[in-house]
């Protein structure tokens, strides 16, 4: 929540360039003065002499307030970098140079059904969960919401009446969805509903995210 990301196409190719046109570029697309912030171009794709640039930009206060919170710790970072970026290193193939293909913000949709093969990473985490999005193994689209596992385990804890720290070790150790309720008891029915119940406000944020 503390990253803006914009997806632009640069007439030029060149990082260096990219680099130096991202205050004017991104003046009137995030929200917050970009003197303020530290901002950054990740080059998704090149096309003739234009690039298409995943944007990003990040308050420089909240950078230096992480930065403290490491060293108050003993940590010396010599990397930092968002959570969503960081995911995305584990599915791109970030050693090859971009590809050449046409930008996504002039493709038409033609091009989009026979060209476009997308695929999706969610992760889910304790309070946030992270959705990324990639074209051909390149990073396209990250989005963050405020849905995790806590909100399971605080459902059961209501449900059950029991503990929280309780509920959260049922959730992690015993929680299952059932496929079809053939078979099954009335108290594994219930159970599974209960769970169901709570995904689907994730299936709603996905569904919202997507769009």
């Amino acid at each position: 929540e503390l990253l803006s990301t914009r997806i632009k196409s640069f007439p030029f190719r060149e990082k260096p360039k990219i680099s130096k046109s991202l205050p004017f570029e991104l003046e009137d697309e995030i929200p917050f003065d970009v003197d303020s912030a530290v901002l950054e171009g990740k080059i998704l794709s090149f096309n003739g002499n234009t690039a298409e640039v995943m944007t990003s930009a990040v308050i420089k206060e909240n950078v230096s307030r992480f930065l403290d919170k490491l060293r108050s710790s003993g940590i010396e970072p010599t990397v930092l970098s968002s959570e969503g970026f960081a995911l995305a290193t584990l599915f791109e193939k970030w050693h090859d140079a971009p590809p050449e293909r046409k930008p996504v913000v002039t493709m038409s949709e033609e091009d989009e059904q026979s060209q476009r093969s997308m695929h999706a990473v969610l992760h889910l985490g304790h309070t946030r969960s992270l959705l990324c999005i990639f074209e051909d193994s390149v990073l396209m689209s990250i989005r963050s919401f405020f849905w995790g596992g806590q909100r399971i385990a605080e459902t059961l804890a209501r449900k059950y009446q029991m503990p929280y720290l309780e509920a959260l070790k049922v959730f992690q150790t015993k929680a299952f969805l059932l496929l079809s309720r053939e078979g099954a008891t009335q108290d594994q029915i219930v159970f599974s509903n209960t769970i169901g119940t709570v995904l689907d406000e994730l299936v709603s944020e996905l569904r919202i995210s997507l769009l």
